[in-house]
């Protein structure tokens, strides 16, 4: 199977998957390719080629005794494994194929041991899902504190943020599922009631405290959301905000960012 997108070449129906390495033809050559993560060892596995996200998808197969029910998709440089709501039962020598038109891999059939075929058919919805992080409200500080995205949040994939302007390199973030509201009231919120003047609340509070590192840009923090291969996660908005020490600021001594929205998708 050619995978244009990776420019790869990929086993028959019957090839084996090592744990830690996938083969591939280039022109003439085999290279073998290390992967920081892979299926397990299996044979009579299915994969089929997503044209439009350029990644191939693979399910079920072999590994020994049980047949495997675990979905994959490789991009050129490494495997992940992906979650989904629902799966088939396990099996092995079925068939996938992509639906281009309709965005979907269609599954048909197979066997899970001796006599015992599959005449089922099954659909992965992998629509293309545009990830995208958007910046939106105001911080405060002198000058504001400045918390803006770095890379886009794709499942998968580890999603960066960069906190600027922070007086001393100190500083947490919290996340949210609402920017509307919080504890019943409206968004955002001013804080002078608790001497924070001209600094808001932009999102719900529903994780506090989350760790920075140093940035890679002198005088900047860095904060990285993993963002796990679940399909359920698609579309789903996710809040962040920054809260950084002030010393002599305010009544605090304390001082927050703008927000930034998160939509995760899958490209």
């Amino acid at each position: 199977m050619y995978a244009p997108a990776i420019k790869k070449v990929f086993g028959s129906l019957l090839a084996v998957i090592l744990p830690t390495a996938s083969g591939l033809a280039q022109t003439s050559d085999w290279t073998q390719l290390t992967a920081a993560s892979s299926p397990s060892a299996r044979d009579a596995h299915a994969m089929t080629y997503d044209s439009v996200r350029g990644k191939i998808v693979m399910f079920g197969g072999s590994p020994g005794y049980f047949p495997a029910n675990d979905t994959w998709e490789y991009d050129g440089v490494n495997w992940t494994q992906v979650t989904t709501a629902t799966s088939p039962v396990g099996r092995y020598e079925h068939a996938i194929a992509y639906d281009s038109v309709r965005r979907k891999v269609v599954m048909f059939g197979g066997l899970a041991g001796f006599n015992n075929y599959f005449d089922d058919t099954w659909e992965l919805d992998v629509a293309t899902h545009a990830a995208s992080a958007v910046t939106y409200g105001s911080g405060c500080g002198s000058p504001n504190l400045a918390f803006a995205p770095i890379t886009p949040p794709l499942i998968g994939t580890t999603n960066q943020s960069v906190i600027s302007n922070a007086p001393v390199q100190l500083a947490a973030v919290t996340i949210g599922w609402s920017k509307t509201s919080w504890l019943g009231l409206p968004l955002p919120l001013e804080l002078t009631v608790i001497g924070m003047p001209g600094c808001y609340v932009h999102q719900s509070q529903d994780i506090l405290g989350l760790a920075v590192a140093p940035g890679v840009a002198p005088s900047t923090l860095q904060y990285d959301l993993p963002i796990p291969a679940d399909l359920n996660l698609l579309n789903l908005h996710v809040y962040m905000q920054a809260v950084a020490l002030a010393p002599g600021y305010n009544g605090r001594e304390l001082i927050t960012s703008n927000g930034i929205d998160l939509t995760i998708g899958n490209y």
